[in-house]
């Protein structure tokens, strides 16, 4: 059955786009495409995102082609590379992920290109070996050459830090100063004309020229519901697995001789990918753009959910109540996102009524 549900999150995401009305990303995307033949590899800092649009216009392929592959190349990656890897219920995490990240998955095309060599990545967290740091390093670096904004993306290998007491507090200092600082300079970045000279990529200013007033408390709502959620998680893992119940031992100890990595590790590696994720508050202020940090990590803690959710007992009150939170969650992210940060008539609306492979 997962596979179905593979196959039809892919259609839905191949078949959004092409006939949507106004101006949206996928006739950006379809530009940039046509257009690439024409461009030097070095005229943009995204190479990898390049040489993709190279490769394509090399195989003569149509833009809407064109992007078929990729995303079914990347489902492919984050499905057999990430879900399975970790989880031991795949459609749990593909229907939670039909709730609302395939619907901006589908809009952000170059975005979800660079998450899943992110998700891919995520691997090689949690190990504390230096060898695993640099192809993580590798990893965000590679990622980055699609869209510059996931260099940010390199302070989870704060992740691997040992003494998490001093990672906690290092984060919320760093994340309180720097808002400060933001607040005090009318909700921008100080120094952001320079960080644009010195990445050089007139897009960057996209993600800074939308100033807010009080709308970034949406995505710092959302992501604190995240996060508590993931608080949840760490702690019922924690304690079924150390409740000297042995089916949950060896349920732990499968996993962990299966992908290097037990439950609790993978879980608790979450928790703290999570409470990283505020250090991205500050730009929340400075524009909504940002809000995209956070919402990536989101396949990472329906994972999270899902191995959780395994372990509690079947139609147990503490399971009803974990998942029917975790539908709160993704619910929230849809309603705030979809119909209050965005017009419904923008997006959601026209994902299903004009989408190409269902009208």
């Amino acid at each position: 059955m997962a596979i179905t549900t593979l196959v039809f999150i892919f259609i839905l995401m191949g078949g959004s786009g092409v006939n949507y009305l106004g101006q949206n990303d996928y006739v950006n995307y379809k530009i940039d495409y046509e257009t690439a033949s024409n461009q030097g590899l070095m005229d943009s800092k995204e190479i990898g995102y390049m040489l993709l649009l190279k490769f394509g216009n090399i195989l003569n392929l149509d833009f809407f082609t064109f992007r078929l592959i990729i995303l079914g190349i990347c489902l492919i990656v984050i499905y057999f590379g990430v879900i399975k890897r970790y989880s031991y219920n795949s459609n749990y995490i593909l229907l939670a992920y039909m709730l609302y990240p395939m619907i901006i998955d589908s809009e952000q095309f170059r975005n979800f290109i660079a998450l899943t060599i992110l998700l891919y990545g995520i691997r090689f967290l949690g190990s504390y070996k230096i060898k695993n740091k640099i192809k993580f390093l590798l990893t965000i670096i590679i990622a980055s050459s699609i869209h510059v904004s996931f260099a940010l993306y390199i302070v989870l290998l704060l992740v691997d830090l040992k003494n998490k007491k001093i990672l906690v507090k290092g984060i919320a200092l760093s994340a309180l100063i720097f808002a400060l600082i933001v607040f005090l300079n009318n909700n921008q970045i100080p120094f952001i004309s320079s960080i644009q000279n010195l990445i050089g990529v007139d897009k960057f200013t996209s993600y800074t020229d939308k100033k807010t007033e009080y709308g970034f408390l949406i995505p710092f709502t959302l992501h604190t519901f995240n996060f508590l959620l993931a608080l949840w998680a760490k702690n019922i893992i924690y304690n079924k697995v150390n409740s000297n119940i042995t089916t949950y031992e060896q349920l732990n100890a499968l996993q962990k001789e299966r992908t290097g990595q037990s439950d609790i590790s993978f879980i608790n590696m979450i928790f703290y990918v999570n409470i990283i994720g505020f250090l991205f508050f500050p730009l929340f202020m400075t524009s909504l753009h940002f809000y995209r940090i956070v919402r990536n990590l989101m396949l990472l803690n329906f994972i999270s959910y899902s191995i959780v959710s395994s372990y509690l007992k079947k139609d147990s009150a503490l399971k009803l109540l974990f998942n029917l939170c975790i539908l709160t969650s993704i619910l929230m992210w849809l309603f705030l996102d979809l119909f209050i940060t965005t017009s419904p008539e923008r997006l959601i609306y026209q994902f299903f009524n004009r989408n190409y492979f269902l009208n």
